[in-house]
């Protein structure tokens, strides 16, 4: 008897270390300058990012929070997520109130934590099924 839903996904995270994320992939990564194909249905992602279950959005410009605008956020929402979990390098920052409300005003949650935290909690929720955008800035 099975008890519960069987999701396979694109994308989960395998390991993090500064500077670098890698992927855990189902299927063929397309070519970019900041993602490296490793064996064994790996990639190495250098540099900051978006990324759900089943899509990987490199060239995400914010390297660190005071960068970040709320304009940032837009590809993240234009994905439709019911949460953003933003990492935000190997310490939580918080991002300016006006940067927080753009998600909230349309009913997405956001969570702030240190990227590390926001890669464990992506692989839970993408895991359950939920529509999650990590946006993720390099420790």
């Amino acid at each position: 008897m099975k008890f519960s839903l069987e999701k396979p996904t694109g994308y989960s995270i395998h390991s993090y270390a500064e500077g670098e994320i890698i992927l855990r992939t189902s299927g063929p990564v397309a070519a970019d300058p900041v993602v490296e194909v490793l064996e064994g249905g790996l990639a190495r992602v250098r540099g900051s990012l978006l990324l759900t279950g089943e899509r990987l959005i490199t060239g995400w410009t914010p390297r660190h929070t005071e960068e970040l605008t709320a304009e940032h956020l837009d590809a993240a929402l234009a994905l439709e997520p019911e949460l953003i979990l933003l990492g935000t390098g190997a310490r939580q920052r918080f991002p300016a109130p006006a940067i927080l409300a753009r998600p909230q005003a349309r009913g997405i949650g956001m969570e702030v934590m240190a990227t590390a935290e926001a890669c464990r909690t992506f692989n839970i929720l993408v895991a359950e099924g939920r529509p999650v955008v990590a946006a993720l800035m390099m420790i």
